[in-house]
């Protein structure tokens, strides 16, 4: 019991700091900035949808050769509505962390 109160009091010291700096390196990095629109209002229509949620989309203006999206971009529908020749409309987002293009704000 004494060594459990030494050790639970320098554990603390030591995994505080760690977390403040992994607080401060996110909110550095910004989860809100991770992404910059680029294009907004486009229509297109689903190319393929994979058990994983991830999916492409078929630009209608020919600009890109498949949009990448996940499930969690779209904000209506579901997964069930995402079926290949399905018509949307989405925004363009450039991820920031892998310089990629990306579908977000996807309405079925």
């Amino acid at each position: 019991p004494a060594m459990q109160t030494m050790v639970q009091p320098a554990m603390q010291t030591m995994v505080q700091p760690a977390m403040q700096t992994g607080m401060q390196s996110a909110q550095t990095m910004g989860h809100t900035g991770e992404q910059s629109t680029v294009g907004v209002g486009k229509t297109g229509s689903v190319r393929y949808f994979g058990q994983r949620g991830f999916g492409g989309i078929t630009p209608d203006d020919g600009s890109e050769e498949s949009v990448f999206f996940h499930l969690q971009a779209v904000t209506n529908g579901d997964e069930l509505d995402l079926v290949p020749g399905a018509r949307l409309k989405y925004d363009l987002a450039m991820d920031n962390r892998s310089g990629r293009t990306k579908g977000v704000n996807i309405v079925l």
